[in-house]
């Protein structure tokens, strides 16, 4: 019988500087700068986006303090420009990738849509000056209204799974396949179950080659990360898995293509509380499940959910209902890098919260503690473990700041996980991540829960 009580012996991560150093010169420093320049930032470029060009609609998506800088409109005409070339590129590679015939030219598409839209990312910085000396807002809130929630959720709040429960298994669409090193690189398309965020969903896939039945990993990404409009980002499953694993890397809700008009990727999450956490985590379990089913259907490997931040508790919300899913849509392991006990008490408890000043904005829209508590079951994670506690891998930052290490530890000793499934980092909440990646034993560990090659 596997011994389950935690911390018993969790394995103490090794860390690539001194772990004082790394909260000290990596943590802390890259938490200041989201907050104060990349997500100010953000809200400019969201505006840039939605005002085509116009001025005085820029001015009133990014309410800046001050007066309007006198190089705006050079500025946003210049945006237009690169913003043009970037949805060509994005039409002409859905049209390759999805159209029939298979044309040649695949990689280079790819490669052209890639460099497109990642210099249409880039265009940030045309603002960089204005977030400087105009203070821009780092999020555009829209409050939601108690009787907005109710609503919504109301009638689900006693039975929260039925939020989470997909409405159909929509049917998945495969591109074409671009050979890549140790494999073909190709992804997936799938209508939102979701009726409160629409598709389409998309998601990358990396397939072995000579692998007839390959284990998968589905990795969930951190919130303003887009994967598939980089594909310089380093791969994360990678690093956690062998290479004759199937990797699938899912677009968020609210990021990429299913970004919400007018707002950066995974804004709404913030701007919308307490409706938008809901909003995404229910949708992104969904497209989760989806994704599970067709890795059935397409291979007899094992599959594994990942993700990393924003990622990690979408993952652990689609484990904690995935019991009330039909067999197909249920993982077989979770392995989570970082996690909390309470996603609704992030409000009060997040140094990314609290750093946007969460908490004065759903006061100002009338919500206090009392009336915010009753939706919380809708983002509370299961009291019990809902796979085998060993099928379980958790990461946990004992500085972290944004997902505190005390409310990770709530629940890996609600869910008794056994001490080897737990690995503890002295840092915080980039380091942490980052440590669990380089560390092979948390590889090491998954690799014995997926055993050898199917």
């Amino acid at each position: 019988m596997q011994d389950h009580q935690p911390f018993s012996e969790p394995v103490s991560l090794r860390g690539p500087l001194a772990w004082s150093l790394a909260d000290t010169l990596f943590d802390r420093p890259a938490l200041w700068g989201i907050l104060r320049f990349w997500l100010p930032l953000s809200r400019a470029w969201a505006a840039a986006l939605e005002s085509r060009g116009d001025v005085d609609r820029f001015a009133a998506e990014a309410p800046f303090v001050g007066s309007v800088p006198s190089a705006l409109q050079k500025r946003l005409a210049g945006f237009e420009s690169v913003r043009r070339r970037s949805d060509a590129a994005e039409d002409e590679w859905l049209h390759a990738m999805f159209g029939a015939p298979a044309c040649r030219d695949l990689a280079q598409i790819s490669r052209r849509r890639d460099r497109a839209a990642l210099h249409l990312a880039a265009q940030r910085l045309r603002f960089l000056n204005l977030a400087l000396t105009r203070r821009v807002p780092a999020v555009r809130f829209t409050i939601p209204s108690h009787a907005e929630v109710e609503s919504v959720y109301g009638p689900v709040l006693h039975e929260a799974w039925r939020a989470y429960l997909p409405r159909e298994t929509p049917r998945v669409e495969v591109s074409h396949r671009i050979p890549v090193k140790c494999g073909h690189r190709y992804w997936l398309r799938f209508g939102s179950t979701s009726g409160r965020i629409p598709g389409p969903v998309f998601a990358r896939v990396r397939e072995p080659r000579g692998t007839a039945n390959p284990h998968t990993l589905i990795v969930a990404n951190g919130i303003c990360v887009e994967s598939d409009f980089d594909a310089a980002l380093p791969e994360r499953a990678a690093a956690l898995g062998r290479r004759d694993i199937r990797v699938l890397e899912i677009e968020a809700p609210w990021h990429g293509r299913r970004r919400k008009a007018g707002s950066y990727a995974g804004e709404p999450l913030l701007a919308t509380a307490p409706l938008g956490p809901v909003d995404l985590f229910s949708t992104a379990a969904q497209d989760l499940g989806v994704l599970v089913d067709w890795c059935r259907q397409t291979s007899s490997g094992k599959v594994v959910l990942t993700g990393a931040s924003m990622g990690s508790l979408g993952v652990m919300l689609a484990a904690s209902h995935c019991g009330h899913w039909p067999r197909s849509m249920r993982p077989d392991a979770v392995v989570l890098l970082t996690a909390t006990d309470d996603v609704a008490r992030l409000e009060q408890a997040s140094a990314l919260t609290s750093g946007i000043e969460l908490n004065a904005a759903l006061a100002a829209a009338g919500w206090t503690e009392e009336a915010l508590a009753r939706w919380h079951p809708l983002v509370a994670a299961a009291p019990t473990a809902p796979l085998p506690p060993e099928a379980i891998l958790m990461v946990l930052g004992r500085r972290d700041a944004v997902l505190p290490f005390t409310s990770g530890t709530r629940l890996a000793e609600r869910w008794r996980l056994p001490a080897y499934g737990i690995f503890i980092a002295e840092g915080g909440h980039f380091s942490s991540q980052g440590a669990a990646l380089l560390d092979r034993r948390l590889a090491a560990r998954l690799g014995t829960l997926l055993g050898g090659a199917s």
